[in-house]
Formats: C-alpha cells, sequence, structure tokens
C-alpha cells in the first residue's frame, strides 16, 4: 500500500479488500486511512476468494480504471500511475497487463523460481499463450460480468481468456515485484489453493499436455503407480525408468535456463513431488465436498 502512495501521481483511490484475513490487516489499514484519505477498507468476517475480494473491491471502485493488485505485489516503479493513465489514454485499450518478475532470495525461492521459468517454458513449447488482465476499463469489466466466482485460484486466467476473444491485450512493462513463498508452509498452502483451483478450472480442456507435464500431479501419480506396480509386471519397471529419464531431462534443462544448480535439483526432485500430492490432495478434497455438502 505504501508503494502505492508513494507515486508521482496519486492514486484515485485505493480500496481494499480483507477477507477473513487473520493477521493485522485490518489494523494496518484503518491505520492508514487516517492520514490518507484515498484509501478504503471493505471487511468480510470470513474468507472467500480472490474473485469474489475482486469483484467487490470493482464494485466499490468509482474511477474508470480498476487496477488489480494481489497482497505479494510491491510497486517499485514510481510512474506506476502515470503509466497507466497513458496505456488509457489509447481508446483502443480495454485491458493490459503487466508483468510482475518474481522476489527470489531465499533458497526456496530460487526453487519457485525455477518452477516459473520452466512453467513459462512449458507454455511457449506447447504453443499456448496465457492471457491475464490486471488493468481494465471498468465499464469493460462490468460488461463480461467481471472475475468468474466459481472459480477460486485460476480466475484471472480465465477472465484474460474473455478478453482476449474480443481484443488484444497488450503487455506493460512497470516494476513490479511479486514477493515468491519462501517457507515450505507457505509453498504447501499455494499448492492447496492450486488443487482447490484445479477443481474448479477446466485446466485440462485448457490444455491437455499438462498430462505429461511432470509439474503437475498428473504425472507424479502415474510415477508413484509404476513404482507399485511394478513388483507386478516388469513392464512397469521399464515405464518407471522412462518417467525418472524425463526428469534427468527437465533437471538438465532446468539447471541450463535458471544457471541454479541445487534450486534446479531441488524443484525437481522434491518441490515439484511435493506440490504434485497437495494438489491431488486438496483437489480430491474439494471434489468430494462439492458432492457430499457439509
Amino acid at each position: 500500500m505504501r508503494s502505492c502512495l508513494d507515486q508521482t501521481a496519486k492514486p484515485y483511490e485505493i480500496i481494499v479488500v480483507n477477507d477473513g484475513s487473520t493477521d493485522r490487516t485490518r489494523e494496518i489499514v484503518e491505520g492508514l486511512m487516517q492520514k490518507n484519505k484515498v484509501v478504503k477498507l471493505l471487511n468480510f468476517e470470513s474468507g472467500h476468494s480472490a474473485a469474489f475480494a475482486r469483484n467487490r473491491g470493482a464494485e466499490a471502485a468509482k474511477g474508470d480504471i480498476v487496477y488489480f493488485l494481489d497482497a505479494d505485489i510491491i510497486v517499485e516503479d514510481r510512474n506506476f500511475i502515470s503509466k497507466l493513465e497513458k496505456t488509457f489514454q489509447n481508446e483502443k485499450v480495454g485491458a493490459m497487463l503487466s508483468g510482475t518478475p518474481g522476489d527470489y532470495k531465499t533458497f526456496l525461492q530460487k526453487c519457485q523460481g525455477v518452477r516459473t521459468m520452466m512453467s513459462n517454458l512449458f507454455f511457449r513449447a506447447s504453443g499456448m499463450r496465457i492471457n491475464y488482465v490486471t488493468g481494465i476499463r471498468r465499464k469493460l469489466f462490468e460488461e463480461v460480468g467481471g472475475f468468474n466466482e466459481k472459480i477460486f485460484y485460476y480466475e484471472d486466467r480465465e477472465l484474460g481468456n474473455r478478453i482476449a476473444s474480443r481484443m488484444e491485450i497488450p503487455m506493460v512493462i512497470m516494476k513490479l515485484r511479486h514477493v515468491e513463498p519462501s517457507t515450505l508452509s507457505e509453498i504447501a498452502r499455494q499448492a492447496r489453493y492450486v488443487g482447490k483451483g484445479v477443481s474448479t478450472y477446466g485446466i485440462i480442456k485448457e490444455n491437455p499436455l499438462v498430462l505429461v507435464y511432470p509439474p503437475y500431479p498428473f504425472f507424479w501419480i502415474v510415477f508413484i503407480a509404476c513404482v507399485l506396480l511394478s513388483f507386478v509386471n516388469i513392464i512397469f519397471l521399464y515405464i518407471l525408468a522412462l518417467l525418472f529419464l524425463i526428469l534427468i531431462i527437465e533437471f538438465i534443462i532446468a539447471s541450463y535456463i535458471s544457471r541454479m544448480i541445487l534450486p534446479s535439483l531441488c524443484f525437481v526432485f522434491f518441490i515439484s513431488p511435493l506440490r504434485a500430492f497437495l494438489i491431488t490432495y486438496s483437489f480430491l478434497r474439494n471434489k468430494l465436498k462439492a458432492l457430499i455438502p457439509g
């Protein structure tokens, strides 16, 4: 919030949606509100989802342009607001995207950095473009119905795809920093969110190749199945050897593009299977909850 307030051109309003947080968010925001009239706070006692929070914030907005920032983003560009204004002076621009490079300081954050690089490489190699929206004209946002609140985690991707079917989404370079998870508990929480998101979003339909890409759960489900079945039939041992070879190739590629050997090793053989297990657990748990209410 302070990074948003410390701008050469002041924002028209900053709306904070406190969606059931259990930290000092409300207290901190209320303190800032006493000094800055542009800061507004929406409080919800129980947590919902990013889609819910973003939609409530957009509904409360009075400006013509709405820009969405997550709690783990720091705005390092003091001309951020000015660049937004300049971008939307072009009437053909209805929405835009600004990249957020990660903050990779700790070892686990570097492992996350390897994951990001490999994911980007995978999507480029598969010919798939991931569409996101960070800034959008409020009128257009209302026309398309905002974020789909039935989707828990991939709501920004789903909205981006809907907007991209209507118009081009330009990339605007800004200095924004994404603070990556730095502890195993944070990585685990993120994985559980992904699992819940996958249960509400057709990621396989969007890109069937995720079924064979190691960082996704499907690869590791087959891997574990082959480990168990290798005692039954030798053919599964051969398949297991092939899967292990794929992991070795993935490690070599990750090491080459990231120039980080140990984080690549940790990502391929520890972070990736850990995330896969937690994503699968969260996916199945949420699917069962949907089938058996209460």
